[in-house]
């Protein structure tokens, strides 16, 4: 019994020691986010929306200090995490399958006639794609 409260005792000591040492713990964090921008070429009517993840790391007591600490740094990373998210799509979009992709359509129909050379630019500027 002695030899087991010994051995106890010993664990309990080197665990404080550690702590003492190395009071946070560190967490890795996978969280979602989404990104959301318009294209400036069309007066900004096309707005490309991405729902993806990330990961860090954050030392911390523990997971409600992880969260507060999260919180308070996301404006500082808004940015950071936007400027990844566009470098990576620019490398990896030519990757994407269009028959993979999924397309829904709104109700916002908006009908006018159009003139002949109305037409004739529009199909110019189809064709130029």
């Amino acid at each position: 019994m002695t030899q087991n409260l010994t051995h106890l005792l010993d664990e309990l000591e080197a665990e404080v020691l550690e702590t003492l040492d190395n009071p946070t713990s560190t967490f890795r964090i996978d969280f979602p986010y989404v990104v959301s921008f318009t294209m400036p070429e069309d007066g900004d009517v096309t707005k490309v929306t991405v729902e993806t993840r990330s990961e860090t790391i954050c030392t911390a007591h523990d997971e409600t200090e992880v969260r507060q600490e999260l919180k308070s740094h996301q404006p500082d990373f808004s940015t950071f995490y936007v400027e990844r998210l566009i470098k990576w799509l620019c490398r990896n979009i030519e990757n994407v399958n269009p028959v993979d992709a999924s397309v829904s359509y709104g109700d916002d129909y908006k009908i006018s006639p159009m003139t002949p050379v109305e037409v004739t630019a529009f199909k110019r500027d189809c064709s130029d794609e």
